[in-house]
Parts: C-alpha cells; sequence; structure tokens
C-alpha cells in the first residue's frame, strides 16, 4: 500500500443500540424481524439509510453505495 493504508475510506455502519425494550425481546422471542422492527422504532438507521446519508452529505457516490450494498 506504500504506506497509505486506508486513508480517505469511509465505512457505512448498521449500528444497534440495545435498550429496555431490545432487551426483553431478546430474552422472550428474539426474531430477526421483531428485533429489526424494534430497532427501527428506537430510531436506529438501516445499512443502506446509513449510506443513502453519506451520498446525501457528499461523503460518497450513489455507484459507490450501490457497489457495496450489490444493489
Amino acid at each position: 500500500c506504500k504506506g497509505l493504508g486506508y486513508k480517505g475510506r469511509t465505512a457505512i455502519f448498521e449500528f444497534f443500540v440495545l435498550d429496555d425494550k431490545l432487551r426483553q425481546a431478546l430474552l422472550k422471542a428474539p426474531t430477526a424481524e421483531a428485533l429489526k422492527k424494534l430497532s427501527r422504532a428506537a430510531g436506529n438507521r438501516s445499512l443502506q439509510e446509513e449510506g443513502v446519508l453519506l451520498v446525501a452529505l457528499g461523503t460518497t457516490s450513489i455507484a459507490e453505495l450501490q457497489r457495496v450494498l450489490k444493489q
């Protein structure tokens, strides 16, 4: 990499903040769909939404987002 490393690259993440409702759901019925629904209700964004935000901010392009998300 000639000492350049990953300079200038931006990662996108889908971050899951665990609150009391999600904690209870994990104990009772931890289906992916139930956890996703509760996470969204708590204001967490999906990976795609995070990418769209980066496009809107001018950090990346739509083409790059499509390439990364394989869509």
